[in-house]
């Protein structure tokens, strides 16, 4: 009797372990757990990547989605920024007087980006920023020459030499385009790189010679120029300037809390300020001074994330407590 009885337990465990053996079979690619290791991992991924993966496989069906540039696929920044610039148009810097003071006039700059990851460590920015970069300055000059449109379509030549005082601002929509690499264990600290595009809404350019000579041939010495006229005779360069602008910007980011960015970005400008063909009756002459005259300016700029992969601005906490259950989950 012992020995059937036996029998039956022996057979009966047999029949279970099929069974089981039977329904793990049926599961077409079952999806092992993480270990602790592997949770740790994608935790940190979660936050270098900022990808909030439900379960310990999915960042890596994340990842899969693209071959060449799988990081695409991440949820971009939405931020808006608010600045100010220090900076204008400067000449070639040979041609930049001994005697120059400079006056930057700082006025807010507002703007929008987007920030797109590319890699754990690169990402794509693009801008649009509405701003205005005003300066005026004292200077002392030699011969600078100058031919000043007539208002006829033609040009009057002047050649200067004393003091002047000149008056610049530029209203603009701006929009830079450029990647960023993150430094660091943490990766608060960014480094910008690229080139910028602007258009021009408003533009004004004044030169006021306040003391000095002025002629129509360059003097062999001050004493043959003659003496400046009075009333005091103004060039205004606001209707030979250009209606865009496109350069090269870096910059320095650092982040300082979750969704705010402290920075500050160059923008150096590679073509002249001054139109070529302003002189319709006088074709041979294609330029406003004997020098070019190029976009120069430092902006300072603090961003607010509005959106992120955390979500909107307004829905962060609740986004962020489905984060931390989400890892907690892993372990």
């Amino acid at each position: 009797m012992k020995k059937i009885i036996t029998i039956l337990i022996f057979a009966g465990m047999i029949a279970v372990a099929s069974a089981e053996k039977k329904n793990v079979s049926d599961v077409p690619n079952p999806v092992p757990l993480a270990s602790n290791d592997e949770a740790k991992k994608q935790t940190k991924k979660l936050n270098y990547f900022t990808v909030t993966p439900n379960t310990a496989d999915t960042t890596q069906m994340v990842l899969s989605k693209s071959k060449y540039f799988p990081y695409l696929c991440y949820i971009p920044t939405v931020a808006i920024q608010i600045g100010t610039d220090l900076g204008g148009a400067i000449p070639d810097l040979k041609f930049i007087p001994k005697t120059f003071k400079a006056y930057p006039q700082m006025r807010v700059a507002i703007g929008l980006r987007v920030v797109q990851p590319v890699t754990p460590h690169w990402t794509l920015s693009a801008e649009i920023n509405y701003k205005t970069v005003a300066m005026n300055a004292d200077a002392v000059v030699e011969n600078m020459h100058a031919w000043v449109p007539d208002g006829l379509g033609g040009h009057l030549d002047q050649f200067y030499s004393g003091q002047a005082k000149m008056k610049m601002s530029f209203t603009m929509l701006e929009f830079p385009l450029y990647f960023t690499v993150k430094l660091g264990k943490r990766m608060r600290n960014k480094l910008h790189m690229g080139g910028y595009a602007a258009w021009m809404i408003d533009n004004q350019f004044v030169t006021d010679p306040t003391k000095g000579y002025i002629g129509t041939e360059k003097p062999d010495y001050v004493g043959e120029a003659i003496p400046m006229p009075d009333p005091k005779i103004s060039m205004d360069f606001g209707n030979v300037l250009k209606k865009w602008d496109a350069g090269l910007c870096f910059g320095y980011e650092y982040q300082i809390i979750s969704r705010l960015n402290i920075g500050f970005k160059l923008f150096a400008g590679l073509t002249d300020i001054f139109d070529k063909d302003v002189f319709p009756n006088d074709p041979k002459i294609n330029k406003v001074l004997e020098y070019s005259m190029k976009q120069m300016r430092g902006t300072f700029v603090i961003s607010w994330d509005l959106y992120s992969p955390d979500g909107w601005l307004w829905d962060y906490k609740k986004k962020r407590q489905q984060k931390q259950q989400q890892i907690a989950s892993m372990f």
